[in-house]
Formats: structure tokens, sequence, C-alpha cells
């Protein structure tokens, strides 16, 4: 019989914006997913935002939607509200946030933002 952690569990959306041909977000999130576990992280839900060619073409893929979050506005909202109802204690992004980006999203949210490109590598929440 497996023991309970005397940890307490955080609760973690994990949010992204990826091109809409992204065929590998699913397991990107599996495996960020996997690898929180050791930090006692618990993935209560997943917010994405695909990104089409047709919001400045293909150059600007990598460009974010709105600076000061990455996301639009309406994905930033929708993340908010998805934190409230799941009542989760840390974001995970799997992009690179700005500093700035990170202090808006996690003023948003009302809970720490944590950007994480490399899903097998993830930073404990604090």
């Amino acid at each position: 019989m497996a023991t309970r952690s005397n940890r307490s569990t955080n609760r973690a959306i994990i949010a992204a914006i990826v091109s809409a041909k992204a065929t590998d977000t699913d397991e990107r999130i599996r495996i960020l997913t996997t690898a929180l576990v050791p930090h006692g992280v618990e993935v209560v839900g997943s917010l994405i935002q695909r990104r089409g060619v047709s919001r400045g073409g293909t150059k600007r893929m990598d460009a974010p939607l709105n600076s000061a979050t990455l996301v639009g506005p309406g994905k930033a909202e929708e993340l908010g509200r998805l934190v409230r109802d799941r009542q989760a204690t840390v974001v995970y992004f799997l992009n690179d946030l700005s500093s700035a980006q990170l202090a808006r999203l996690a003023a948003l949210t009302a809970c720490p933002v944590i950007s994480c490109p490399d899903e097998s590598n993830p930073r404990a929440p604090t």
C-alpha cells in the first residue's frame, strides 16, 4: 500500500500558446504532468491557445498575441476563471515568459506563474 507524503499538494493548471499545427501539445502536457508529481503538484486542468498563421503569417508565429501576457486578453481572463474554479495554486506555462509577463499573469490569476519551456524539467512551486 502506498503512503502519502506529508507535503501539501499544489494544484496546477498547465497553459500554453502553440501553433495550430502543433501535434505534440498533449504529449508535452503529459510529460509535464508526470514530471510535477515528485514536486507534490497535482495537475487539475489545462488551457491551450492555438495560434494560426492568419494573425500575421508564419513570420509572426513566435511573437506573443499580447506582449503583457503572451496569450490574448480573452484567454488570460479564461485562465483566471479556470484557476479560481479549479482552486489552483500555481500555473505552469509551456512557453518561455518574460518577468513582466509572469508578473502580469500572476496578478490576473492571483497565484504564482512558472515558465516551463522544458516540460521534462519543471521548477517546484515556492
